[in-house]
Order: C-alpha cells, then structure tokens, then sequence
C-alpha cells in the first residue's frame, strides 16, 4: 500500500500497531487505500466524460442533434472527477508548493512552518467539508436538479464533500508524521 511518504508496499506490519509507537500504520493505510479507490472511481469519470464529449460533438455534427443535458453531465462528472482525486493528489504530494523559499531553511524549521500551515489547512478542510454536507443535505431537501437533464444535484455534492474529507484526513496523517518528526529531533 501507497504511505503518505510515498513507498507502495503493503504487509502485515501496515494493519497493526508497531512497538515504536507508529499507532497510525492501519489508520494511514485504509486512508491511502480509499484515496487511491476514490482516484481510480475518477479515471474512470474522466473516461465517461471524454466518450460522452465525443459523443456529443459527433452527434452534433454527423445528425445535427446533440445529447440533451451532455453540459448538465458534463458538469457534474467534473466535479465528481476533481472530489474523487484530490485526496491521492494529495499522498502523492502532486500539489503545488513553494519549495524554493523552502529549500534554504533548516529540516526543523521547515516541519514546524509545514505544521503551521497543516493546521490551517485542516482548518479550512474540516469546515470546508462540514459546510459541504450540510450544502448536500439542504438540497436534497429543497429536491434541486440541473438545468436540463433534471438530474439531481445532492449525491455529487455529497461526492464532492466525500473527496475533501479524505483531503483533510491526508492532511492530517502527514501532520501527525511532521509532529513526531519535529519531536524526534
């Protein structure tokens, strides 16, 4: 299994809780492993998307009648595709980051800006996430569809919220990695 660190390997050692106090191994693995489920749901979102573009763009062209709602579809399996994959972004440490102000500071130092930065970030996911379930929840209830297709919009935002939630629990992985490192030194 993928850790937050990046190595790709999966034993027993990873579903239970080791004598040097690393309590979170099996925590950490069902996290990456669900994010990398969740990233591979994406690819295929991603795929459906382009086949139903083409699809759209040939109907159009060849029958002049496009699919009713493609944009609707569309829509909605982006935002799907960007909540499924931000999580394995994130363990693979894909985002962008300033690493050239960063470079010139010590290894200490440089944990204890990242877990500066950690816990604003949880901050923001955790309530960013809250706020989407509630958002999800309301409009479930207010029964709100799209545009043209009339599809309903509650299970994508739930979806989405999903996605930032397993965001904020990278995050937090990778800042309780960054505490014992900083408490190691």
């Amino acid at each position: 299994m993928k850790s937050i660190d990046g190595d790709f390997n999966m034993n027993k050692k990873d579903f239970s809780v080791s004598k040097n106090g690393k309590t979170f191994n099996k925590i950490e693995t069902i996290i990456v492993y669900t994010s990398k489920m969740f990233d591979n749901v994406a690819g295929g979102i991603v795929f459906a998307t382009m086949l139903i573009v083409v699809v759209n763009v040939i109907m159009r062209r060849v029958f002049n009648s496009p699919i009713s709602g493609a944009h609707d579809v569309i829509g909605l399996l982006t935002s799907s595709f960007i909540g499924l994959s931000i999580a394995y972004c994130a363990v693979q440490k894909a985002h962008i980051a300033v690493e050239f102000i960063m470079e010139k500071i010590s290894s200490k130092k440089r944990r204890i800006i990242d877990i500066i930065v950690q816990c604003i970030y949880i901050s923001f996911l955790s309530l960013f996430s809250i706020r989407l379930f509630i958002y999800g929840y309301n409009v479930s209830l207010s029964g709100e569809v799209s545009p043209t297709a009339r599809i309903p919009l509650f299970p994508f935002i739930f979806i989405v919220a999903t996605g930032f939630t397993f965001l904020c629990l990278v995050v937090i992985t990778q800042f309780s990695k960054n505490i014992q490192e900083v408490i190691r030194k």
